[in-house]
């Protein structure tokens, strides 16, 4: 049972991936540059885009253990 849950999550960062892929892509050439000086990176606003508004990475990285590691579930947004 648990490898087929493990093959599941395989599949679906897998599908997940790909989708992304094929909407960014192109846009290597461009990820670290900002517009103007202080201005952020296409790269910044990504990675801003993919959490909930007060979400503190430092936080979540302080809660990792060695054991009872903490789950990290990332929701897609969905904008119509």
């Amino acid at each position: 049972m648990a490898i087929a849950a493990v093959q599941e999550l395989k599949d679906r960062a897998q599908a997940a991936w790909g989708n992304l892929s094929a909407q960014t892509k192109g846009l290597e050439p461009y990820l670290e540059r900002a517009d103007e000086p202080g201005e952020w990176t296409a790269r910044e606003v990504l990675s801003h885009l993919l959490f909930p508004p007060g979400w503190d990475a430092v936080v979540l990285l302080k809660s990792f253990s060695e054991r009872d590691l903490p789950v990290v579930e990332v929701e897609p947004v969905t904008r119509t």
